[in-house]
């Protein structure tokens, strides 16, 4: 796997967290119109089904997203589905990934739990943008999050460590600011 690959594995599985619908209906389309070569065993992704059950899919979850309520639901849902995505994503990502290859297996798995733990950070965002504001900007920050995809998703066909950094840096960030929230939540408790 060369760094191009590995970069767009990790952009994607990163935006999956993010985003999970979106970037498989992404993908779809990317290996629909041959602008991704995907390996022999995940061509799948690139047939006519999935990209229209893809697309079926982003609409309902950007519907979805923008009600207060249904948007924390959803986000139980896109627990399962975000390392589903992600470890998706990274194995299409690279046309030289055999099936069942170990190598294969491992860029799933951290390709997954990368997404998981990206949807993580998201998820905890959103319940305090709920509790800050009684959910009254979840839809704009659920706006946000779809511009935020979207883009990223268009930049890391094109520019891939560039989004690759981006996205490890932002994680970086989000992990420093719950760090902080959590400590000093146990220095009040305390």
């Amino acid at each position: 796997m060369d760094v191009h690959d590995l970069a767009l594995a990790y952009s994607l599985s990163s935006i999956a967290g993010l985003r999970a619908g979106l970037t498989i209906a992404a993908l779809s389309l990317a290996v629909h119109l041959h602008w991704l070569a995907a390996p022999p065993g995940m061509q799948w992704i690139g047939s006519d089904a999935t990209l229209g059950i893809a697309a079926v899919l982003v609409v309902a979850d950007f519907v979805a997203d923008k009600v207060p309520g249904v948007d924390h639901v959803l986000h139980l849902v896109h627990a399962v589905l975000a390392p589903v995505a992600g470890g998706t994503a990274a194995l299409v990502s690279d046309p030289a990934l055999s099936d069942g290859n170990g190598t294969a297996i491992a860029l799933a798995v951290a390709a997954g739990a990368n997404a998981l733990g990206v949807h993580g950070l998201r998820s905890s965002a959103r319940a305090a943008s709920t509790v800050t504001t009684f959910g009254a900007l979840n839809p704009v920050v659920s706006i946000v999050e779809d511009v935020a995809a979207l883009v990223a998703l268009v930049l890391a066909f094109f520019v891939p460590i560039l989004v690759a950094i981006a996205a490890l840096l932002c994680t970086l960030a989000a992990i420093l600011v719950v760090c902080r929230i959590l400590a000093r939540r146990l220095t009040r408790a305390a």
